[in-house]
């Protein structure tokens, strides 16, 4: 018998470790730094490196933003004349400290390897596991989000619909209020106070890290007016909301195109991404390299041939929206097309016991975008996923 599987009990259980070209340059304006950050959140990180090198947070720049509950390694850049700090503690050091010419730009990566382990699963499940990664990495992962996008309550979608419907006042009650998905005991009071307009003890229920509702709240109370709340939100907010829509629909197209038997194959009005680069870099030739896309929709985003648009579009009408829902206003998105499936590269397992007990673990480099909880979904751990996620 075999306990339920646990998923980061600790940060050393889920390592992330970004693949990247860099371009070191002598003579370059920005200092370029390898990090490795353990139970350190993504801003918490760029606000450190910042103030140990006398910038501001805007001159850090950074290609992916990593798990807070993880050890992660990455490339990030400073814009700064000085000689990289010291900084070397259990959250974060400098493994690497180089110059480049050009800020790190988010997106400017090509994929992440991952060792992760779980614990309190029978070794013997190595047996039935290590067959389904192998089938995994030759066919493809379905490039589903993972819930991590879909933000604290699972909320995120539901906000970005709002905004995108240019409903303040439910964006509002959604996200500070007590509409929306349920939300943890101890949100309650707070929730309460906002819908009774008492807008400053609200904010103070809420903890100082929790800027945006604070900074929502703080000017609820000094105007009333919702639409000055929501300026006062920072745009990196909203823009999570509106990409957990696009996230919501691309999930909903996918799983349409799984039951039709269609996610792997290219047709002829399919729009294509390739992952020859991503096989180079690796050295590996395992898996697929040349895939369909769906949808995130968007202003800008390309229109596949009238077979696979007509399919898109009958999802979005299932979803309850529209083309032009992604289309205009200030928050609209400019949209793009992310592959349905991607390869899974270098994939390994093993399982054993040490101090801490039974463990098995899973290591895979899997292309930029693609989210290592999807993987451990699909090798049947999905329980584990959605438990680490609710501690």
């Amino acid at each position: 018998m075999s306990d339920q599987p646990r998923l980061r009990e600790r940060p050393e259980d889920f390592i992330v470790e970004e693949l990247a070209h860099v371009e070191p340059s002598e003579g370059g304006d920005h200092l370029l730094l390898q990090v490795e950050a353990s139970g350190l959140d993504h801003w918490g990180m760029v606000e450190r490196l910042a103030a140990a090198h006398g910038a501001d947070r805007r001159d850090v720049g950074w290609a992916g933003m990593k798990d807070r509950h993880a050890i992660t390694r990455q490339w990030v850049t400073i814009r700064t004349k000085r000689a990289a700090a010291s900084i070397d503690d259990a959250s974060l050091r400098i493994v690497q400290a180089l110059r480049c010419e050009r800020s790190r730009r988010p997106g400017q990566l090509m994929g992440n390897r991952f060792r992760i382990t779980l614990r309190g699963v029978d070794p013997a499940q190595l047996l039935s596991a290590m067959p389904r990664l192998k089938e995994i990495a030759s066919s493809g992962l379905p490039n589903r989000f993972g819930p991590q996008r879909f933000g604290h309550r699972g909320a995120n979608a539901l906000l970005g619909r709002h905004l995108l419907a240019g409903d303040h006042e439910r964006v509002l009650r959604a996200w500070l209020g007590q509409e929306g998905p349920p939300w943890p005991d101890m949100e309650q009071d707070r929730r309460r106070l906002f819908d009774q307009g008492r807008f400053d003890e609200a904010a103070a229920g809420w903890p100082p890290r929790w800027k945006p509702e604070r900074a929502a709240l703080n000017a609820m109370q000094r105007c009333g007016s919702m639409d000055e709340a929501l300026n006062a939100v920072p745009v990196r907010v909203k823009r999570l909301w509106v990409d957990a829509l696009q996230a919501e629909v691309f999930n909903a197209v996918l799983e349409r195109r799984q039951r039709d038997g269609t996610h792997k194959e290219v047709g002829p009005d399919d729009i294509v991404t390739v992952f020859e680069n991503f096989h180079e870099l690796l050295g590996d030739d395992e898996g697929p390299t040349r895939v369909p896309t769906g949808p995130l929709f968007g202003r800008r985003m390309r229109s596949p041939g009238s077979s696979v648009a007509s399919v898109e579009d009958e999802v979005l009408q299932a979803c309850g929206l529209d083309r032009r829902t992604f289309g205009g206003g200030a928050n609209a998105p400019g949209g793009a097309r992310r592959p349905l499936i991607v390869p899974v590269l270098r994939a390994g397992a093993e399982s054993g016991v040490d101090e801490r007990g039974n463990y098995l673990r899973f290591d895979f480099s899997l292309p930029k975008g693609a989210y290592a909880t999807t993987v451990l979904a699909e090798l049947g751990y999905g329980d584990a996923v959605t438990a680490a996620r609710g501690a």
